[in-house]
C-alpha cells in the first residue's frame, strides 16, 4: 500500500473492518458510498485483509 495515512484513518478502518468481517455486504454498500478519496484507501485495505482472512482459513 505504500503511503502512510493519516491517524485519523486508523480507527475509522478499524471499525471499518471489524464491520466488514460482519457484514460484507453491507461493508461493500458503504464503501459505495463514500467519499471517493476515501473509497480507494478502504477498498484497498478492505482487499488485504480479506487476502489475509482467505489465507489464515
Amino acid at each position: 500500500m505504500g503511503k502512510m495515512d493519516p491517524p485519523h484513518s486508523f480507527m475509522h478502518r478499524g471499525w471499518y473492518a471489524a464491520m466488514s468481517m460482519k457484514s460484507p455486504k453491507a461493508a461493500m454498500s458503504r464503501a459505495a458510498t463514500a467519499p471517493s478519496t476515501q473509497r480507494l484507501t478502504i477498498q484497498g485495505w478492505r482487499a488485504a485483509i480479506l487476502q489475509k482472512w482467505i489465507l489464515d482459513q
